[in-house]
């Protein structure tokens, strides 16, 4: 009789322990922002392992749920750097073609040609992210020698360096192939260049060649703009100096997929008012 008691009050113990676990556990999942964890009174006969299991799967929840607000913020946010980005100049087209209503005029319909094919740009490049993003799509490679494509590059940009004052200095010396896309590749480059010739003060340099055993390629110039070193390759990142001359934000994003579809890696460094970017060829 004695042994059939304790049977049942060790059993009346864990139904009430278990329907405990249970409001709580209904309690928590209820709470959108609640930081609780269950917690038992009698921790016998596996009880006090079911509540730990327990509380592994309500963090591990709760983690899943942050990852979760924190995708939908950024959703939020390129979705409205997206909208910033195909308003404006919709709203200059519309624009002009309210004057050609009242005021036929050739400068008007060329200014708009030029704004839908800067919009039509525009579309296409987000086309494209969406498709390097896109972990199945793989660009055809070849081999490739950068040395060629950085002077070929170099060359197109000395006069708008010169005519703004940029001394600009490329330092080559090795000429070796590395496993790539040429097109792309100069695509890459072509970005590289543009940014110095956009928002160096005075003093740009391209360095291409053997570091440590590998090879790199440097493009360095000074900048007077506020930077967030960490955020330079996040989409729709722009620094204050780029919102003033209207930047999409997504020129180095794009540098940095089409460099990892190659194998190859990109970072940046600012020292002061220097910044660098950092091509390491695989």
């Amino acid at each position: 009789m004695i042994l059939l008691f304790l049977l049942l009050l060790i059993l009346v113990f864990l139904i009430i322990e278990i329907l405990n676990i249970k409001g709580q556990v209904k309690e928590i999942l209820s709470s959108d922002r609640s930081n609780r964890l269950v917690t038992v009174n009698f921790p016998v006969l596996g009880i006090a392992g079911l509540s730990r299991e327990i509380n592994r799967l309500i963090e591990k929840e709760r983690l899943l749920r942050e990852e979760l607000e924190g995708e939908k913020d950024k959703i939020k946010s390129q979705v409205t750097s997206i909208s910033h980005d195909l308003r404006t100049p919709l709203t200059s087209i519309l624009g002009y073609l309210e004057l050609c209503k009242s005021e036929p005029k050739r400068e008007y319909i060329e200014v708009i040609e030029a704004k839908a094919k800067g919009l039509e740009k525009l579309v296409e490049t987000f086309y494209e992210i969406s498709l390097l993003e896109d972990k199945a799509y793989d660009l055809p490679l070849d081999m490739v020698r950068p040395s060629y494509l950085i002077e070929d590059m170099a060359m197109g940009y000395f006069d708008d360096f010169k005519k703004k004052g940029i001394e600009l200095k490329i330092d080559i010396n090795e000429d070796r192939e590395v496993i790539g896309n040429a097109d792309e590749l100069l695509r890459v480059y072509a970005n590289l260049f543009s940014n110095m010739d956009k928002y160096s003060n005075g003093e740009a340099k391209v360095f291409h060649g053997m570091v440590e055993g590998r090879l790199k390629t440097v493009f360095s110039n000074d900048y007077s703009g506020d930077l967030e070193e960490d955020k330079l390759f996040v989409k729709f990142y722009t620094g204050e100096k780029s919102r003033r001359n209207t930047s999409s934000g997504v020129g180095l994003y794009t540098a940095k997929l089409l460099l990892e579809k190659m194998g190859h890696k990109v970072s940046a460094n600012v020292k002061g008012n220097m910044l660098s970017i950092e091509i390491e060829y695989n």
